[in-house]
């Protein structure tokens, strides 16, 4: 089988707006509260949560955690009960738009859906997009839907050689 090469495609710095003001008003309220005097311990709470969700959602941004991934491997993405699909295992890859939503759809083999049937939320995305299989949604990643899909289908064929 011939190699593919790796590729991933983290989350767009664009996904920190909305956690950047809720994690900044959650640690600004508490650090008000705490500066009136009165409170003390609702503003130590609130300033540690605001401080928990600015890591939480920062983190993977700042360790470019890829959401979608290929390699010799098989395509993975970071959902749980999506884990590594092998190419051999793989029959289509697609592009389906649902309202704002963009799916990454990925109909597996039958043989390969009995061995391991994937998890509900992938398969509910899929069955969302009218996928026999498998979804992940590719909005706010480091490059647009198409091309991410353009990328997984040009390595599936490579790694089949179909």
């Amino acid at each position: 089988m011939p190699s593919v090469p790796a590729q991933s495609f983290p989350h767009a710095w664009s996904r920190a707006k909305p956690a950047l003001h809720v994690g900044i008003g959650l640690v600004g309220t508490g650090l008000g509260t705490m500066a009136t005097g009165r409170l003390q311990t609702v503003g130590w709470v609130t300033v540690v949560s605001g401080v928990g969700i600015l890591l939480a959602l920062l983190l993977p941004l700042l360790l470019r955690v890829p959401v979608i991934a290929l390699d010799d491997r098989g395509l993975r993405a970071r959902l749980p009960g999506f884990g590594i699909v092998p190419w051999a295992d793989i029959e289509r890859v697609r592009l389906v738009n649902i309202g704002k939503r963009s799916l990454l759809v990925v109909d597996r083999t039958p043989e390969a859906r009995r061995k391991r049937p994937g998890g509900r939320w992938p398969r509910q995305l899929a069955q969302l997009a009218k996928g026999k299989d498998l979804a992940a949604p590719l909005e706010g990643l480091t490059a647009t839907p198409q091309q991410i899909v353009a990328v997984v289908q040009l390595a599936h064929r490579h790694a089949t050689g179909t």
